[in-house]
């Protein structure tokens, strides 16, 4: 799915046209590389790196970073050196302090680059994302966001529940665009009820294990939905979550 095709003005719409443009190729890949790959992982991992980044406003964190500059449980040295500057959040989900950097960098088998030249994370779009998706991995939050856990990805992402009403209010936005309705996954299971599946679907709006073998038996077919039932961006949603 490209970017050109996700509907990124439903969950972020105070983004910039721009802002969209230049990040949205790049989240796109962060999912995919770091395994948010269901409706639901996206949803959440798109609300709060739109809380984080202001709805992809932010690259790098507003203060100084000065506050950092004798973190040593960031890595930073204990002297007053600039290091809070230097090594200040950046990327939509922040990078902060030199450890993490260090660590990040590591992951990305750099050789350092990313120590020395910090201010790569906010300028370059993809690392900018990538890190992201990096912090979410490395803190399995995909656990959480299966068992739909706000509360707990907040507070492994932000350490408390700061701006946890805005999180909500891009969540809910996120789940209307990327999950499949109960009245849509209705008119799908009467749909392949009509098309002969056998037992027949209960017809009552919830996604389980008989509604997806459905689904998967009928795309093993070769076949699509037809437009009355869905179309668009949701018809690669019902794909995807066929299997």
């Amino acid at each position: 799915m490209s970017s050109n095709d996700f509907p990124w003005a439903e969950i972020f719409p105070d983004a910039s046209a721009d802002d969209i443009a230049a990040l949205g190729p790049a989240l796109i890949q962060t999912m995919r590389k770091y395994g948010i790959n269901t409706p639901l992982r996206k949803a959440h991992f798109l609300a709060q790196v739109g809380h984080e980044s202001g709805q992809l406003r932010y690259r790098e964190e507003l203060a100084s970073g000065d506050a950092y500059d004798t973190r040593t449980d960031l890595g930073n040295t204990p002297a007053r050196d600039g290091d809070g500057r230097k090594y200040k959040g950046r990327g939509l989900i922040q990078l902060t302090g030199k450890a993490n950097y260090a660590a990040y960098d590591r992951h990305l088998g750099l050789g350092g680059i990313l120590v020395s030249s910090p201010g790569r994370v906010a300028t370059d779009p993809v690392l900018c994302c990538d890190v992201a998706g990096w912090f979410w991995s490395s803190r399995d939050l995909n656990l959480y966001a299966d068992h739909d856990q706000l509360s707990a990805v907040t507070r492994r992402i932000n350490g408390g529940l700061n701006g946890l009403a805005d999180r909500d209010r891009l969540l809910a936005a996120a789940k209307r665009a990327l999950l499949p309705s109960r009245a849509l996954l209705s008119r799908v299971q009467e749909f392949l009820n009509q098309w002969g599946y056998q037992p027949p679907l209960l017809a009552d709006g919830v996604f389980g294990p008989k509604t997806q073998a459905a689904l998967a038996s009928y795309y093993a077919g070769g076949w699509e939905l037809p437009e009355e039932v869905t179309s668009g961006f949701m018809a690669g949603v019902l794909r995807g979550m066929a299997g």
